[in-house]
């Protein structure tokens, strides 16, 4: 198969609506909570080794075809990615990349809005970033506990993307104070180790976000 490797995000499954981005603004017109908006640019933005670039006109993602799609599909919503991807230039204090073994990519950074407080954001595999995740997204600034039905439910709209066929990516997230932060993976010398260590072993701390497909 020859693709062209210009991914666009086609649908998404989050805060359990099965939503089609038939339209550029779909993200601000989906009827997704304030808070899972803000989840999504930010783990798309934050987690993301892609870059901006300016050519005669615009400003362009460069980079993974996958971060590169996710990237557009918040610049089609008219979010300006090129200013936003900045704030978290001097903020990172871990970062994990994408490995073929682990399916995942995870950074850890001061959050920019919320002076004291770290955000961890987790990208990837579903079927990989789901099993880290004890809650997931619920609306209007609730989370629910992501039990076993919630979680055959979210991998079952996961597989029917997949099965289009789309490219199919995880968004969790995890927020804590700075000093706990510090106390449970920068006292000792890897973070990044730590982190990963906890997510080997099956630890459910994050929340999750949303499946995004993605189709060449």
């Amino acid at each position: 198969t020859i693709t062209k490797n210009d991914m666009k995000v086609t649908q998404f499954f989050c805060e359990n609506r099965h939503i089609k981005a038939t339209r550029p603004d779909t993200l601000l017109n989906c009827e997704l909570s304030v808070d899972a908006i803000t989840r999504i640019k930010e783990c798309v933005l934050y987690n993301c080794d892609a870059r901006i670039e300016m050519d005669a006109t615009q400003y362009v993602p460069v980079g993974n075809g996958t971060e590169v799609g996710l990237l557009k599909f918040l610049q089609n919503a008219d979010i300006p990615v090129h200013l936003l991807i900045q704030r978290k230039l001097g903020r990172i204090r871990m970062i994990s990349p994408f490995s073929s073994e682990t399916k995942r990519s995870i950074v850890a950074l001061d959050c920019p809005d919320r002076p004291g407080r770290v955000c961890v954001y987790l990208k990837g595999a579903p079927e990989i970033i789901i099993n880290n995740c004890g809650a997931l997204m619920a609306g209007d600034r609730r989370t629910a506990d992501l039990d076993g039905t919630e979680q055959s439910n979210i991998l079952h709209k996961v597989s029917a993307m997949a099965c289009e066929p789309l490219r199919v990516i995880g968004l969790a997230y995890m927020e804590m104070d700075e000093n706990d932060w510090i106390s449970q993976y920068e006292q000792q010398r890897n973070p990044a180790y730590n982190l990963q260590a906890y997510l080997d072993q099956g630890t459910r701390m994050f929340t999750w976000i949303g499946a995004f497909g993605l189709k060449d």
